[in-house]
């Protein structure tokens, strides 16, 4: 095992961030923990990291980075602007892949030997159902989303700059799980609390990763990965309908009801047309009825297990974990 000792983490007060922070200091490691000014550091409270305050929304922020950044031995990137339909287009370019081109170039300069990316496995695109693996090259080229394209493309920046001095990774999560997350875990927490009416898509295959396990495989691959390499971190495969139904075993409460597909994209339309005229992201637009419908990710994450050792709580482990808080 290589002797890392100081590493830098951009969107430290984010939850998947916030997470590998902790991991971090777990492992010994000293952290620098990136963060815009004004950013809630809630998640980050308790936690002895060196804090600088850098945006990568702004442009021309290659000099200031190559500074702090001397001396580090390991950049793990998870900053990003993640929101499906209507959302600045601009700003997401602007921070997702101009901000990590202008991280690449600062880390190579101060001379940081590992860079690992926070990726998606949307980045895999539609695997039409087959299970692959991070060697997976993309066929399709109609992106779902903004989103969906600046990571592809940072993903790409990523891997093409590993070279003899400068190893680059990177890691694709699939769905997150775990206490108090913004994302799934809102709708979870509003099922568990009896003010969700329904769930469409129900038989659609997600991918499940526990966040602390998520924290682990990206330490894992700092000091086991192999450079240039892609690792996908699922846990394993669940539909929605399977998860509130290990949910309602586990609490005794009734699963939501599907709702049928035609009502949905209906809907979807309707917000749509709502969304570009007020400038509101609603809650059903386009790039969700592709996520629910269109366009699947299917994977296989044996390299993440076989290669370095990873063993993540399944999805009803993944559940069972997150049901004490949530229910409160």
């Amino acid at each position: 095992m290589s002797e890392l000792k100081t590493a830098f983490v951009t969107g430290a007060n984010g939850y998947v961030g916030s997470h590998v922070v902790r991991h971090l200091l777990a492992q010994g490691y000293a952290v620098t923990a990136m963060v815009r000014t004004n950013s809630n550091l809630d998640l980050l409270e308790g936690t002895s990291v060196t804090r600088v305050e850098i945006d990568l929304a702004l442009p021309r922020q290659t000099g200031r980075l190559t500074k702090v950044l001397h001396g580090i031995d390991l950049i793990i990137h998870t900053a990003a602007y993640v929101d499906l339909g209507t959302v600045d287009r601009t700003l997401m370019k602007q921070v997702n892949l101009e901000g990590t081109r202008v991280l690449l170039e600062a880390a190579q300069s101060a001379g940081v030997p590992k860079f690992i990316y926070c990726s998606t496995v949307r980045t895999l695109g539609d695997t039409a159902g087959a299970r692959v693996d991070g060697d997976h090259v993309r066929t399709d080229t109609d992106y779902a989303s903004c989103y969906d394209e600046t990571k592809t493309q940072a993903e790409a920046l990523v891997l093409a700059r590993n070279r003899a001095g400068f190893s680059t990774y990177s890691v694709l999560p699939p769905g997150i799980f775990g206490r108090d997350e913004p994302h799934f875990g809102r709708a979870l927490r509003a099922y568990l609390n009896g003010h969700l009416p329904f769930w469409p898509a129900q038989d659609r295959p997600l991918g499940m990763v526990h966040v602390e396990d998520l924290a682990e495989l990206f330490f894992f691959v700092a000091h086991h990965g192999i450079p240039g390499t892609r690792y996908i971190a699922s846990a394993g495969e669940a539909t929605m309908g399977e998860i509130f139904g290990i949910l309602g075993e586990m609490t005794g409460r009734k699963p939501p009801p599907d709702m049928p597909e035609s009502l949905v994209r209906a809907a979807a339309m309707v917000m749509d047309w709502i969304g570009s005229w007020t400038g509101r992201n609603m809650i059903l637009n386009k790039e969700r009825i592709v996520f629910l419908y269109d366009k699947v990710v299917r994977t296989d994450p044996t390299r993440s297990y076989s290669d370095l050792g990873w063993n993540p709580r399944k999805p009803r482990e993944i559940l069972a974990a997150i049901l004490p808080k949530t229910e409160d």
